[in-house]
């Protein structure tokens, strides 16, 4: 009987953990739902003299949508526009997935001018991508990736926490009709917890920055696994196989 018992909890929880799935934290991240302007379930922060919304009719080819959102520099030295969508404070240590797609408007991206992508928290700014720094995208101190204008780029990497707490990427970028670009490295000490993704104007650049669309956000991560139909099936049927088994000794008693 003890022998019974041990292979039910095999077969269960085994099963159980085949079942996880990956739980979104974006909203919207299709940016497909707009508000006079500005995509419903993020936050837009704009310049003085910068456009005050943000949709657009040009969409990336990764996906199926009709929109996306354009961010435009209107100040060298300010640290807007920046868009964000903050969710409840979530830990990286059980492991991240990012992804998100993005169009430089124009033709002559040579300047030394950027955009960050980065996980925020109240302490903590972990960029995961610097968008045209010469003509490069940077993850720091992992990869620097020569990237052009005008052209839609897909950018995708799992995200999990290694040896001394440092994050590790493994990723690629992809530009639309091109074969994907592998990355690979670690960064610096990650938070215990992050609350937002945020898109925004690289100030360090000092000079202005060449527009750019953002599409197709997605941050996912591992979520609480629940049993599925499979594992559910198994174990009644291994129960029912019991119970008759029983059934069994009795009559023969």
């Amino acid at each position: 009987m003890k022998y019974t018992i041990h292979l039910l909890t095999f077969t269960y929880a085994t099963l159980f953990v085949q079942s996880a799935v990956q739980a979104e934290l974006i909203n919207n991240g299709s940016l497909e739902l707009f508000s006079a302007g500005i995509p419903d379930s993020w936050t837009y922060n704009n310049e003085i003299f910068g456009p005050t919304t943000v949709e657009s009719s040009i969409n990336s080819p990764f996906g199926t949508g009709v929109k996306s959102a354009r961010l435009e520099d209107a100040l060298a030295t300010n640290a807007n526009p920046r868009l964000t969508q903050s969710f409840s404070p979530t830990s990286p240590s059980g492991g991240l997935s990012v992804a998100f797609d993005f169009f430089l408007d124009d033709n002559d991206i040579s300047d030394n001018t950027g955009w960050f992508v980065a996980l925020v928290s109240n302490f903590s700014f972990k960029t995961l991508a610097q968008i045209n720094r010469n003509s490069e995208l940077r993850i720091p101190d992992v990869a620097n990736i020569p990237i052009s204008g005008n052209k839609w780029y897909r950018y995708e990497a799992e995200i999990t926490v290694g040896a001394f707490n440092r994050f590790t990427l493994d990723g690629t970028l992809t530009p639309f009709g091109g074969q994907a670009i592998a990355f690979s490295g670690t960064q610096g000490v990650h938070a215990a917890a992050y609350d937002s993704l945020q898109f925004g104007d690289d100030t360090a650049t000092n000079s202005l920055a060449s527009p750019i669309h953002f599409d197709d956000v997605s941050l996912s991560v591992s979520a609480v696994p629940e049993p599925s139909s499979i594992a559910i099936v198994t174990f009644v049927g291994v129960c029912a196989g019991l119970t008759r088994s029983r059934a069994v000794k009795r009559r023969r008693k």
